[in-house]
């Protein structure tokens, strides 16, 4: 398969674990809808109160009803102001949200200690951020005494 350069350039920003962004996954329903997928810890969405299922339906006045979800994460990137405002819709109201695009990154490792000292650690997906959390995660999970490890 052969890329554009900006698919090129959206690939490899996608494996590099750190990115400018608002800090969401988005998706798209079968309805063509592209929702919020994933907001993620720290992210300035977050802390803006996009929620995980908010459908998007305007960014900075445009409308995104007729675009695909790839179709518009590259459509906000595209958009060289700081500040991006969305126009979600959530449960059937509209939600009006100012969000600061930052540098974003990405959490590919979660780790937690279960019942018997049993620390489990999952990665959601491999980039070049992934080794480093995943040691930092091994390092937290030995220092609380984990006994075994899934």
């Amino acid at each position: 398969a052969y890329y554009t350069q900006e698919e090129y350039d959206e690939e490899m920003s996608s494996i590099q674990g750190v990115y400018t962004g608002l800090g969401i996954a988005v998706s798209q329903k079968d309805n063509g809808d592209v929702y919020v997928a994933d907001v993620f810890e720290g992210s300035p969405a977050k802390a803006a109160g996009i929620l995980k299922g908010d459908v998007m339906t305007s960014i900075n006045n445009t409308s995104v009803k007729s675009m695909k979800w790839n179709e518009v994460t590259v459509f906000i990137r595209k958009q060289g102001e700081k500040t991006i405002n969305l126009l979600l819709n959530r449960d059937g109201k509209e939600v009006s949200v100012s969000v600061s695009r930052q540098k974003i990154k990405k959490v590919s490792v979660n780790h937690s200690m279960l019942d018997n000292q049993i620390g489990y650690i999952s990665i959601r997906e491999f980039d070049d951020e992934t080794p480093k959390q995943f040691k930092d995660a091994l390092a937290d999970l030995e220092a609380k005494n984990q006994k075994s490890l899934i």
